[in-house]
């Protein structure tokens, strides 16, 4: 499943996260799961996270909100926020397909671009021309074969 927020999107099924302009964000393990969990329930309380990321249920120690900072950091935006004493994404997160398609050899976001639906019979006049010399000559060849008996 991909997450599609305004300022990042998340490939579930790669577990890998990219900012707005497509490269590749270094969130991973807690951090990572924190967001996905945000991402899938749109909020979560303190104790949700807690048991979660397995620090217990009674943990109410300033970890989560550490995560929190450094996901909006790699982020570089408020993307997640505490109110009320319960995490939220900010803005709307849409599920759907990767709006980049990351290059991991140039490292640019190439904007997804759809295929134009190949003809059946997309030739060019050359592969025409080869296969017209190709059924001239296995004419020819037969004809000599049948010539010999």
């Amino acid at each position: 499943m991909v997450y599609r927020h305004k300022q990042f999107q998340l490939d579930d099924e790669q577990q890998i996260v990219f900012d707005e302009e497509g490269s590749e964000l270094r969130i991973f393990g807690n951090e990572y799961l924190m967001l996905t969990h945000l991402c899938q329930k749109k909020k979560a309380t303190h104790r949700e996270l807690a048991v979660l990321l397995g620090f217990g249920e009674l943990y109410n120690g300033d970890r989560i909100t550490k995560l929190m900072e450094h996901i909006n950091a790699w982020i570089k935006d408020r993307v997640i926020q505490l109110k009320d004493e319960e995490y939220s994404i900010v803005g709307e997160i849409q599920e759907g397909k990767l709006v980049y398609d990351f290059d991991r050899s140039g490292g640019k976001a190439m904007e997804e671009k759809e295929e134009k639906p190949k003809k059946l019979l997309d030739l060019s006049w050359k592969m025409i021309v080869m296969i017209g010399i190709g059924m001239v000559i296995a004419v020819w060849l037969i004809k000599y074969i049948l010539d010999l008996f």
